[in-house]
């Protein structure tokens, strides 16, 4: 074994002692920047506007109001921890 290339980003599910035998591991880098960056902000609104909750209500068929409403992003900061390729692609 030469080589092996890991098509995504991550090379964790390889086992280190591949690289120390001298084996080349790569990824594709930038694979899925867009996929994960929407997938972020995705589960930002998710959380924010309590989707989970009231999906979570309607499958019991409880469609009484909720105790607590979504919030919306108006007047509201988001913060983005480590501006790597994704992080940068939130920010934007």
């Amino acid at each position: 074994l030469r080589y092996v290339g890991v098509f995504g980003t991550s090379t964790g599910r390889i086992d280190a002692e591949v690289a120390r035998r001298g084996v080349e591991v790569h990824h594709v880098p930038g694979f899925s920047t867009e996929s994960v960056a929407e997938l972020a902000i995705a589960l930002v609104l998710e959380h924010l506007r309590g989707i989970g909750p009231a999906r979570e209500r309607g499958a019991r068929g409880d469609l009484s109001e909720p105790r607590r409403l979504g919030a919306e992003l108006r007047g509201r900061r988001l913060g983005v921890v480590g501006l790597g390729a994704i992080g940068r692609r939130v920010a934007e």
